[in-house]
Formats: C-alpha cells, structure tokens, sequence
C-alpha cells in the first residue's frame, strides 16, 4: 500500500540538493563568530544602510543614522565607529557630518587608505534646514556627493562638497574606492546627459591636490536612467587598476571599463553582463584580476573575472541558489580570495550567507553567517577582509531589523586559503563484495573537517569521487563492488573548506560470495497481499500463509504481528492460533511498530478536524502507542500526519515521518517529510530533513537503518542516535546499479545483519526482491525470494567493524 510518504513526497532528490549546496566543498570560510552590535544608540532612531572598509587591522563603518530626530525617518545624520582588533571589538559611535547639512542622505559609502586616512562619502540628495527650500549654508543642495576625510584614522573628520550634482536631476548612487597602495581615490558619480545619463569617475589626489574627471562610459548618456536611484555603480582600485561597472541603457545590462594608469585614461566601455542585469559589485586583487558580480532579473548573483583589465571575461557562475538574494557585497583579500556576502529571502525572514573562493572562481564554498530568529531581518550587507595568509578574516556588516528597532551589527570570520595536507598511511582491505579503507589523519592548521573517497578502475584514473557524505572518520566502506581491483585516493577537506592533495595509490580485489551458509532464524515479507515465513538459511516455508500487511516478528521468532483491515494482529507460528491486539475504524495503511518485548505497539490513526473558514476541515494521521488488548493509548502525538512510525525496542523512543499538521487552526503540508525521534518520556524531539525515511531501530536501540537518497537514488544507510534524537556516524550499506533502488531496511533481531528490498527491474516498472547485507555494508546476499516490508529473528555471524564513521551533519528542525 502506498504510505503517506510516498503520496506527499514523489522525489527528495531536489530537496537534498536544497540542503547539501550551504555545506563547503572547497576553499572558504569557517563559521563566523557571534554578531557583536555596532550601533549604540540605545535603540533611539534608525541605524541603516552601513559601509565597511579596512587598511590592515584597523575596520571602519559608516551608516546613515536618525538618533538624533527619531520621529523624522528622513532626517538622516552620517555616524562612524571603527575597530582596531579586526572586527572583534568597536569604539563608540561618532558622528562625522556637519549639522547644518541633515537631510536625506543614501548611500553612505567608507573607504580607507595608508597613513590612516579615511575617506566617507553620501548623496545629500535634499537638506532640511529652518529656511527651507533644500538649503545647506545658505545654499540650495540637492544631489551633491559630501566627502568627510580623517587623517587621523576616524578620531576627526572634515566634510565637504565633494561633486555638485544637478538640482532638478535624478538622484547620485554615489560609489567610493581608495587605492591602497597609492592612496589616490575615486569618486563614481554621473553627470545629466539628454534623457541618459554620463558616468563619471572623480580622481582625487591628496598628495598633489589634483582633481581629474574622467567620462568612462562611451556615447551620450548611456548610463540608465528612470528609476528612483539612478543607475547603480561600483568601483575598485588597487595598485594603479582602476575598474568602474554600471547599469547601462544597452540591453539594461551591465558595462563597465578599466583602467591601468591610476585613473587618468580608461579602456573603451563594454558589455559585461549576458543580457538584463542589475546591481554591479567589483574587487581587485593583488595580481590585477578583476572580479565582477551582478544579479540577473530573477535576483541570482552571478561572478566573473578578468585578467587582462576587463577586455575578456571568464563565463559567469552562480553563487546563490536560495531564491530573492537581494543586496549583497563583495571583497577580495589579499590571498586573492574572493568573498560575497549575500541575502537570502524567506518571505518575511532573511538570512546572511558568505561565499568564498580561492581557486579563481572554479569551485565556491559557503557557509551561514547569521542564527538569528525568523522575526530579525537583516539588510544592507556589507563586506571587507583584514589580515594575510592563514591569519585573514572576513569583516562582515549590516542592519538588522527586528520590529521598529534597527541596528548596526558585525560579525568576523576566518578565511582559510591554505590546504590540508594529504592523508597517510592510507591502507584497502578486500571483503566480500566491498573494500574497507584505513588512513592516518591530515593536518591543518583549523583541523579538518572530513575527508572524499575517490575510486578509479586503473592505477592511473581517472579518480571519481564516490562518498555521496563527507567522511569524517579515517574509514570508509565501499560497498556494491563486483568482483575485480580498484583503486583509491583520499582527499582531506580542512575546517575551511579548502581541499588538499590527494593521498597516495592503494587498490584492493574483493570478492562476492552468494551462499546462505551462517545465516540463521525466521524472515517474515509481504507478497501478494499474504504475509509468508521463511527459516534460514535453507528457506523452508513455516506454515501457511496469512492474509494481512506489514508483518513484524516477535524477537525470538515466535510470532507474527501484522495489519489487517482495522485491526492490529498476531499469530504464534507453533500453532497457528491469532488474537487481535487492537481494533479501530480510524487506524490506517501506514506500517506500525512494536517494541522488543512485543508488549507496546505504536500505529497511526486518521482523525478529522474542523477549522473555522475551513468547513472541510482536514484529516490528522496521529501516532499512538498502546499497550496490547487496550484500545486506549498511553502516548498521542495529536494534530499532526505523521507516517511510517516506529518504536524503538524499549519503547522510549518513537520515530516517524512528519508530512504535515492539521488541528483546529491549521494545516499545513510538509514536502518532502522530516524524520522525527521523540523521547516518549521527556518529549523532546529532533526532526531531521533529506528525505530519511523507512526507520528501523537496531536491536541495542542505539543506531537506526532507513532509506536516503544521499547517493542520488534511494539507498540503505546506518546513522548513529544520540541521546538527544541527534543522527550521526552516517554509514552507506547499500550501492545498488541506477535505477535499482533499495528500500525498507529491518535489523536482524542479533543486530548483526540488515533485511531490505531491492528494485531489480530498472526501468519504469518494479521488481522488487528481499537482501540482505552485513551491517557495515559487507557480504551482500540476494535471498531470491519476491517480495517487500521484509523482517528478521535471528542473524548470524558478521563481525561488523564499530570504528567506520562516515558522518554528516544535516539540517536538523526542533519543534
């Protein structure tokens, strides 16, 4: 009968991807530290839109702030604070605009340079001063860029008109960069031209007091113009390159243009987007490679680079895949890392994430940088790096709203771009149909993280990664093998993400037994709507079939429990005779469980609940545990669809398939399922996402099997539990050719072997034939028997090796 699982979830597959692409698999980032709050204005005002720069270990921030006219949104005054530990710690928070010139202010930008020179600049799009009438010092302002410049790293500033922009014009999205090395800076702006506009980069020399303009976009006011900001622009400099990129009128696409004199003369403008883009970021890196991001229409960020100063382009990759990322930043450090710090949407809630590459763009790695709740939302990020070598970090900043208070938050994370080293001593045994490898551990310097099996049929490769989970452990079972020799390298993936060289060869020739011999008890399946019984290792048939679905046997063999029609069932096989456990109109199809001592019993049960606005109301599959010849249960879980449940073998733990809710206020519907583990007694719980399903606990009750489409197709793994419902030690028994799909795993009642059913048929139709495999993976035998929601009392001799610990760390939701 089909389960509830397979009614709501016909694939887990895109939801696996879903959860898999935010854990690193190549250079990156280690999780940040906690956010520390910048903003200390005692939650009076607005706090918004920061800007992040560094110059060695100093950071600096700058926003837009409304502390000190809270009740006027709009009245906006620029306030500073800097760092002089990396981001660890901030100095209280100063304002650094005149007060005669409050107004509305946008885009705050910060930028640093040698001899602690800070450089802070806005759009005063308008001033709100006692006269009236858009006026600062007596005169009407609008669109002007101000310039606030420290000598003194931030303890001073003094500000000035920096470009004058057109009264009745559209407003400036001004950006600002500064030159590290020759500490010249650069002034984005656009000038008014026809119905476009012209843009403009400010050259400003402090060290010749030279001002140069400089048209970089070509034609006659190409720059877009007709929405309320203006085009959007960025600009980076670094060791005399000068890039610029804009929004363009062509193709409203991004174009850009470089430079490698300083700023004095510029390359001819072009197209550096494919096609419709928005919001343009730039960096460069110590060797002169440009790299470039924007968003598409459907707001996915896409990078490039360039190495020859903008003139040619590698192809864009994407580094999001969560949908709505608007506002973003990026960096580049000095390793030539680059870095983006992007958001990503959930309807009203936001997260924070950075990805990082260090290998020029071939591979991103990313990691989550907020754990905020879904009420904080967070906007405006900003991004900048401090340090060298194995010592840089990631200065991250932005605004985080929750309710009417909005602050200024950062938070610091390690930029690891140095490898691990390769793993040693790396030893293959052979077994029967897999190989067992062995290794001594890698070494870095932020530890590692786990480790990627690579297999080939020749000495010399190719290699392919074959491990669907990160080991971390220093073993690994390859399983499914056919008869032949095979050869291994193991790869170290540290902390950061970052991947080392591959270790050295070894190969291995398993072979593949088939005989039955050692094998011993009762198996129960399902077939053509009867329950039969077999003996091992002969087979023999133990009395006649019985008519019903699901059956389980009694640990020591004695008797079958099983579902029929509405009731729950058993029958002692010495004697044929039956007794109904429990009986119920509402109990429905799914399969149901029993503890070890064949005393409690766990099933779900349809219940109909009515909902206001709602009158059909909806239908709850609630998991109840009962004790045998009692209809009245000892544990509900009430208004949820629950499927598949389970107990363990002392009863203490229930597991099931969480599809959804449905009670008096709600329903809701989750795809594909979570795996849940309740502690019966204490009632906590941990739900686990991945499409884990078909849950079965082993005979010590501490490790479950189930099906997981890890490998790209529904396989059987072996998963440790925790003692707080936590999963881990992920373990791969199964590897099944494509198409032929494994499912309903059940320990032997020894704990030694695993019982489960193959699809041998595949294509589109089903064939499915009962297996069995050692429960670390090895001796894999086909029973050649037809037939599912097979079980075992009894096992055999297995040997199984407790030291494999292949584990991963997937999502986890608390309820």
């Amino acid at each position: 009968m089909t389960s509830i699982a397979q009614r709501i979830a016909p694939s887990c597959i895109l939801a696996l991807l879903t959860l898999l692409w935010i854990i690193p698999a190549s250079a990156g980032s280690l999780p940040p530290g906690s956010a520390v709050r910048i903003s200390d204005n005692n939650a009076d005002g607005i706090s918004e839109a920061p800007d992040v720069a560094a110059f060695g270990s100093k950071v600096y921030v700058a926003w837009r702030d409304t502390r000190e006219t809270p009740l006027a949104t709009l009245t906006y005054a620029v306030y500073f604070a800097s760092s002089d530990d990396g981001g660890a710690t901030w100095s209280a928070n100063r304002r650094i605009s005149s007060p005669s010139w409050d107004g509305y202010i946008d885009y705050v930008n910060v930028a640093a340079g040698p001899d602690e020179v800070v450089w802070v600049a806005w759009l005063q799009r308008s001033c709100y001063s006692s006269s009236g009438g858009g006026e600062c010092d007596g005169e009407t302002r609008y669109n002007d860029v101000r310039l606030a410049l420290s000598g003194d790293g931030g303890a001073t500033f003094g500000d000035v008109t920096a470009w004058d922009g057109a009264d009745g014009g559209p407003p400036d999205a001004v950006a600002l960069a500064v030159d590290g090395v020759t500490g010249v800076g650069y002034l984005f702006v656009q000038q008014a031209n026809g119905s476009g506009q012209d843009m403009v980069i400010r050259r400003l020399d402090l060290a010749s007091s030279t001002i140069t303009d400089v048209t970089v976009s070509g034609g006659a006011g190409n720059g877009k113009n007709g929405d309320y900001n203006g085009p959007l622009r960025s600009v980076a400099a670094r060791n005399g390159r000068v890039c610029a990129a804009w929004e363009d009128r062509r193709n409203n696409g991004i174009y850009g243009a470089c430079s490698t004199d300083g700023g004095l003369s510029y390359n001819a403008d072009a197209a550096w987007s494919q096609g419709a883009a928005t919001q343009p970021k730039l960096g460069v890196a110590p060797d002169g490679t440009v790299w470039l991001a924007y968003q598409t229409p459907d707001n996915t960020i896409l990078v490039r680079r360039s190495t020859d100063a903008g003139v040619s382009w590698s192809a864009p990759v994407a580094v999001t895949l969560a949908p709505l990322s608007r506002w973003y930043d990026l960096t580049v450090n000095e390793n030539g890392a680059v870095a983006i710090l992007w958001r990503a949407s959930r309807g009203f809630f936001t997260d924070l994430y950075l990805t990082t590459s260090s290998d020029q763009g071939a591979s991103f790695s990313t990691v989550q940088v907020n754990n905020s709740p879904e009420s904080v939302e967070h906007r405006i990020p900003a991004l900048t790096t401090v340090g060298s070598g194995a010592s840089t970090k990631a200065v991250m900043v932005w605004q985080q709203a929750s309710g009417s208070e909005h602050e200024i938050f950062a938070a610091v994370a390690v930029q690891d771009d140095i490898p691990p080293t390769a793993p040693t001593n790396v030893q293959a045994s052979a077994g029967d149909g897999s190989v067992l490898l062995t290794w001594s551990a890698a070494g870095d310097a932020n530890g590692i993280r786990g480790y990627h099996i690579f297999r080939s049929a020749g000495v010399n490769g190719p290699f392919q990664p074959i491990n669907a989970l990160l080991v971390t452990g220093r073993a690994y079972r390859d399983v499914g093998l056919s008869p032949g020799t095979y050869f291994y390298r193991v790869q170290a993936v540290d902390g950061a993400g970052n991947r080392g060289p591959l270790s050295a060869v070894v190969s291995a020739s398993p072979t593949v037994g088939s005989g039955l011999s050692g094998l011993n008890g009762r198996i129960v399946f399902a077939a053509d709507g009867q329950a039969h019984v077999r003996t091992l290792p002969g087979l023999g048939a133990v009395g006649s079939p019985l008519t019903g679905q699901h059956p389980l046997l009694s640990a020591d063999g004695g008797r079958v429990f099983f579902k029929r029609s509405t009731a729950l069932m058993a029958r002692t096989l010495n004697n044929g005779m039956e007794e109904t456990l429990t009986q119920d109109g509402s109990l429905s199809g799914e399969p149901f469980g029993v503890s070890a001592d064949g005393r409690r019993f766990v099933a779900s049960y349809r219940k109909h609940y009515t909902q206001y606005g709602n009158p059909a109301g909806c239908f709850a599959f609630e998991p109840r545990v009962f004790v045998a010849g009692s209809s009245t249960p000892i544990r509900t879980i009430p208004g949820i669809v629950a499927g598949e449940p389970t107990l363990s073998p002392d009863g203490r733990w229930l597991a099931y398939l969480f599809a959804g809710r449905c009670d008096n206020l709600v329903s809701s519907v989750v795809n594909p399922p979570q795996l849940c583990l309740r502690h019966l007694e204490s009632g906590a719980e941990k739900c686990h996402e991945g499409g884990l399903r078909h849950p079965d606990f082993s005979p010590d009750g501490n490790s479950l099997v189930f099906t997981a489409p890890f490998s790209g197709q529904d396989e059987i793994w072996r998963a440790a539990l925790g003692a707080d419902g936590s999963l881990g030690a992920f373990v791969q028994l199964t590897r099944g050719a494509v198409g032929e799909i494994s499912a309903e795993p059940a320990w032997s009642s020894d704990g030694s072997w695993v019982i489960f059913q193959r699809d041998v048929d595949a294509g589109a139709g089903e064939d499915w034939r009962l297996f069995v495999v050692r429960g670390d993976g090895d001796s894999l035998r086909a029973l050649g028997i037809r037939g599912t929601s097979p079980d075992w009392a009894g096992g055999g001799p297995a040997g199984v090796n407790p030291t494999l610990t292949e584990r991963i760390y997937l999502p986890m939701v608390r309820r």
